[in-house]
């Protein structure tokens, strides 16, 4: 079985899926380093890199319209919700950029060229990429573009499930 997924700059940390998903890496913490090998010697993963062109949305302003993102009202960073239903406060636009990634099942990459930290609530229909899209644009006056962009991925080759799993 065959398994393609974003890399997220360090092999064995990529969780396979049967789609490509994904947005740009976040920072990897210091326990997700250590646990890479860990995983790799656990589940004997083998994988190569590729990369390629993939369509992927573009997270961008409107041109007729100032976005609704509120200046943060604090320096800590706080997000709660669901699928359908996310508030956030003192977050990055990249940070909203990975909630459509979720919602669309595709990469998202933020290009608003806002710098800084927002509060905003976002509420669409969970499962329908069309309501999060509509939502995105009526409550937060953004957009999302389709694009192409070369991205690089990792795919798992082989991998076991331990004996006792």
């Amino acid at each position: 079985m065959k398994f393609v997924c974003l890399l997220l700059a360090l092999p064995g940390l990529c969780a396979a899926a049967e789609v490509q998903v994904g947005g740009p890496a976040p920072p990897l913490t210091l326990n997700q380093v250590l646990q890479a090998p860990a995983l790799e010697k656990t589940f004997q993963v083998k994988a190569h890199k590729e990369s390629g062109e993939s369509q992927v949305f573009l997270l961008k302003r409107r041109a007729d319209m100032e976005p609704t993102l509120r200046p943060a009202t604090t320096a800590s960073t706080r997000w709660w919700g669901t699928a359908g239903d996310r508030k956030a406060i003192s977050a990055p636009t990249s940070f909203l950029a990975d909630i459509a990634s979720q919602a669309l099942r595709t990469p998202v990459s933020d290009e608003t060229g806002m710098q800084g930290r927002f509060d905003f609530e976002l509420k669409w229909e969970a499962g329908n990429p069309a309501s999060f899209v509509s939502a995105l644009r009526d409550q937060l006056r953004l957009e999302l573009v389709r694009a192409r962009r070369p991205l690089e991925y990792l795919v798992v080759d082989s991998a076991i499930q331990p004996r006792g799993w």
